[in-house]
């Protein structure tokens, strides 16, 4: 009973606590993040290795193995669980709560690099994902036409992409369902045969015709140049123009006998809105920010 007999008789110090107190939540509720999930750390992270073809026994025994060796190294480690099928393996590694996850994702990075080389030539893609609970998207729309071509809603989706990006709060957007644009060449196999060139000879052409290749330093009075021979294809023109072959001033150059063009890669999926064509654009709010005045910065935009 001291403790209210104290309050009582100081009655003006608990009447300015009191008002503390309800100052201080009046401008914590203003002012405290609010997202539409919870937001708290937890580290974890997702390895995804592609490799065409392979079967699950030699995706366990040249992938996963090498893997999750060097990820057993970790320190910290909660669990690892890993899900192979033909050619795709996942691997989900989570460390013990209260652990740095930028610092874990970093640790994980690092051993998969360290171990890269020893893995199969055959294998075409290696992601690593980091898991982050605060990582989702508050906002998604769509771009939707069915006369429109992928390479309009491109242009569009970018453009409204650098838009939502300059709205505060917003920690990056991501365009989905966009097809990748690829230059297609296709050879014309009677002609390279009775030419005598291999596919080989004409996939090596173009490499190298495409090749970055740095040339040393050139002095210009006191001045010191770097020299880059630059193979950047600017145009289909200049990939038409490549030199297949060449003897006695007389050259095969790769339009002769094959057709180039630019279209589309194979999708992984399409994308429709209530059955129409659509792309999607979905924004991430960044930690720490308030959702609402996340909203009102993409609505302006």
């Amino acid at each position: 009973m001291q403790l209210p007999a104290l309050a009582i008789r100081n009655y003006q110090f608990t009447i300015v606590l009191f008002l503390l107190l309800v100052m201080l939540g009046v401008v914590s509720f203003f002012t405290m993040p609010r997202s539409e999930d919870p937001q708290f750390d937890f580290s974890a992270a997702v390895i995804k290795v592609v490799s065409p073809g392979t079967i699950p026994l030699d995706m366990e025994k040249l992938v996963v193995d090498p893997i999750e060796a060097a990820l057993n190294e970790l320190e910290d480690i909660k669990n690892i669980k890993t899900n192979v099928e033909d050619g795709l393996m996942v691997t989900r590694i989570e460390f013990l709560y209260g652990t740095d996850p930028d610092d874990k994702y970093d640790e994980v990075v690092s051993s998969i690099a360290r171990i890269r080389g020893d893995l199969p030539a055959s294998i075409v893609a290696l992601k690593i994902d980091k898991i982050s609970p605060a990582d989702v998207s508050i906002l998604q729309l769509a771009l939707v036409s069915d006369q429109a071509s992928y390479a309009e809603l491109k242009r569009h989706a970018e453009a409204l992409e650098q838009r939502l990006e300059r709205a505060p709060g917003v920690k990056r957007v991501d365009v989905e369902a966009l097809p990748e644009l690829e230059i297609q060449i296709k050879v014309d196999q009677r002609q390279v045969n009775a030419l005598g060139i291999s596919l080989d000879e004409i996939y090596t052409a173009v490499q190298s015709a495409a090749q970055n290749l740095p040339g040393g330093h050139a002095n210009g009075g006191d001045r010191r140049f770097t020299v880059r021979t630059s193979g950047d294809y600017q145009s289909l023109q200049q990939i038409e123009d490549t030199v297949i072959r060449g003897s006695q001033g007389k050259f095969i150059y790769l339009r002769d006998i094959a057709e180039i063009s630019q279209g589309e890669t194979l999708p992984t999926y399409r994308a429709k809105l209530n059955g129409e064509k659509a792309v999607f654009v979905s924004v991430v709010q960044r930690k720490g920010s308030q959702i609402f005045r996340v909203m009102e910065g993409i609505n302006a935009q």
